[in-house]
């Protein structure tokens, strides 16, 4: 859109009525010709058609200059209207389906990474509840109530709550997504800033020592693959997610 200052034809006093010309281009009519499509603001701004006296000459120059920030103002308006809308439409938007793209994006790394994203999501939609979710519904609230069903409600397969370091995980890639949501103009306004996270605990690791894994060499097991993946595992350091995704050829 673009707005010009317009003089209409002067009145019987010899003043000429100033006015905004809204322009938005060309637009055909049912007749098929192409028309300029206008809108017109009057303004309160008058100039003299002849002036006179240096008095007359300065009050044309202030209504003119009156009448430009008018048509500033109006730029303004129009802009920040547009950015609005952009704004809403942004906000409208999908959250699952930029979730899951972060997360598919994830799945050239880490193995164990990429589960804990997938995981992540799904208890997020079971939390929502419901097919949809869009950013304008992720606020403060939102966020505080999904923090807390991660710590009180999700059940492992052993029918006990999830450990605090995984709840920690899981609420942080949805920290992440909205952060990286917010670092690409998407949301103006993140929310999980103001939420705190889940603090993960430190944890002490266990370790056998190397007379205990000989022993494990020598113990009985059902399915002896898993025996010598285990053993493996103990000798390389690698995870048992890693293991299975191993080849001869490596």
């Amino acid at each position: 859109m673009k707005v010009s200052v317009n003089k209409r034809n002067p009145n019987s006093k010899g003043l000429q009525q100033l006015r905004l010309v809204y322009y938005y281009g060309v637009v055909e009519g049912e007749d098929g010709k192409k028309r300029a499509k206008r809108d017109y603001e009057p303004l309160e701004l008058y100039l003299y058609e002849n002036p006179k006296t240096q008095a007359e000459r300065q009050h044309n120059k202030e209504m003119l200059r009156q009448a430009e920030a008018a048509r500033s103002a109006r730029l303004v308006e129009s802009h920040s209207n547009k950015f609005q809308l952009e704004d809403r439409v942004k906000l409208a938007s999908s959250f699952y389906d930029y979730y899951d793209k972060l997360t598919a994006s994830k799945e050239s790394g880490s193995s164990s990474n990429y589960s804990i994203w997938i995981s992540a999501g799904k208890h997020l939609r079971s939390y929502h509840g419901r097919a949809e979710l869009t950013f304008e519904e992720i606020d403060k609230k939102f966020l505080e109530g999904f923090r807390k069903y991660l710590l009180e409600e999700p059940l492992t397969k052993s029918q006990s709550k999830l450990a605090k370091n995984t709840a920690s995980s899981y609420f942080n890639k949805v920290r992440a997504a909205l952060n990286e949501a917010f670092r690409e103009g998407i949301i103006r306004d993140n929310p999980v800033q103001r939420v705190k996270s889940v603090k993960a605990e430190n944890t002490q690791r266990t370790y056998l020592t190397l007379d205990e894994v000989r022993a494990m060499t020598k113990a009985e097991c059902r399915y002896d693959v898993l025996k010598r993946a285990f053993l493996f595992s103990c000798t390389t350091g690698l995870r048992w997610s890693d293991i299975q995704k191993l080849t001869w050829k490596e």
